[in-house]
């Protein structure tokens, strides 16, 4: 009896957060390999980092993650073939939760691709794309001259720090091609106004200001949705002309400004992140299948580029959100072909089948 015990196959405790992990993440393989992508050890990490970002994000916010199961299948799968850390350091991809704990809403999580994860996609897929050197983060005070041309022949631009701690005023990506020519994608520090009004902009799709348009017909109606545009137009009015950290300070927008930019802790970051984003996104790049593409164009929707659905919502005035869509880098040269329109993908989420007890545990902390 003793030998018997001592061979019997030993139990490992598993906590709920690791079967959920392991029924997602192979669900995000399977998923993945019918569209004929194998994913490799450095992949399954991406997703489950992922998956512990969403559960954690879960966790944090009171909400059982098997009601977001379809959101978190289609993050890992997303992490994973583009091959992005979600606990990186520097971020190299965000998870976020929305419309939690709203009444009437559905809640659901955000992902999206940000700083060192669009260097990534950069080495990637990046059109003719052979180097993605260190980027330089210019700052007041710095010496820096703009590169020119002499004829066709490209002169490099000049940068001489002088300080850390200065505000950066632009983003300069150096990039060598496939056939050795290297181009300067830059971008400002002003190019994220644009951003900021976007990001106001989509904030004020959401007030009302105390104008019911609920329970209304025919012209009743339509004259409240028109208050409303023209209310959100006065205050989009009011600071469309001005510099980007007078808009940031402005009272007139600032219940419509998130706390990250806000907050003097989060705001440098965040603009440099907006300016990194602005330049590059608009670089040219092939994803070589329809499935890869529509999933890069979903996940580079920021915030302030997501679009409602809410029936009160003045889409006219939601234009001023896709004029961010253009703002971009200024590159020195630029012969780069453009990528045709790619047919859109349907992708399914991962049956996930857990009993009583595992769901009333997944939703509590494991530890």
């Amino acid at each position: 009896m003793a030998e018997e015990k001592k061979n019997a196959p030993v139990k490992v405790f598993r906590t709920a957060e690791q079967k959920l992990s392991e029924l997602f993440i192979n669900g995000a393989a399977e998923g993945l390999g019918k569209v004929g992508m194998r994913l490799d050890d450095y992949q399954m990490i991406c997703a489950k980092n992922a998956f512990k970002k969403c559960f954690d994000v879960c966790k944090t916010n009171k909400v059982d993650i098997n009601v977001l199961k379809d959101d978190v299948a289609t993050i890992l799968e997303r992490a994973a073939m583009f091959r992005l850390n979600a606990l990186a350091i520097p971020e190299e991809c965000y998870i976020t939760p929305r419309d939690i704990n709203k009444p009437n809403k559905t809640p659901h999580l955000d992902f999206g691709i940000q700083g060192d994860g669009n260097d990534r996609i950069l080495r990637e897929y990046g059109v003719n794309v052979q180097t993605v050197h260190p980027y330089w983060l210019v700052r007041e005070g710095d010496d820096f001259k703009f590169p020119h041309f002499k004829g066709l022949e490209v002169v490099p631009p000049e940068w001489e720090p002088k300080g850390y701690s200065q505000k950066v005023v632009r983003v300069v990506y150096p990039i060598t091609y496939s056939d050795g020519s290297t181009q300067y994608h830059i971008a400002d520090r002003e190019s994220v106004k644009v951003n900021l009004l976007a990001h106001i902009n989509q904030n004020l799709m959401g007030e009302y200001f105390g104008i019911s348009a609920y329970n209304l017909e025919g012209k009743a109606a339509i004259e409240a949705k028109e208050k409303q545009a023209a209310m959100r137009k006065e205050i989009i009015d009011g600071v469309k002309d001005l510099p980007l950290e007078e808009i940031l300070d402005h009272p007139s927008v600032q219940k419509y400004i998130s706390p990250a930019w806000r907050s003097p802790h989060s705001r440098e970051s965040m603009i440099i992140r907006k300016i990194r984003n602005n330049v590059t996104k608009p670089i040219p790049k092939d994803f070589g299948d329809s499935y890869i593409f529509e999933s890069y164009k979903d996940s580079m929707k920021d915030d302030e580029y997501k679009e409602t659905e809410d029936e009160r919502i003045d889409k006219e005035g939601a234009v001023d959100a896709e004029v961010a869509e253009q703002a971009g880098s200024r590159p020195v040269q630029d012969d780069i072909p453009a990528i045709p329109q790619q047919a859109e993908s349907v992708q399914k989420a991962p049956e996930i089948k857990l009993n009583e007890a595992e769901k009333v545990a997944a939703s509590a902390d494991p530890f």
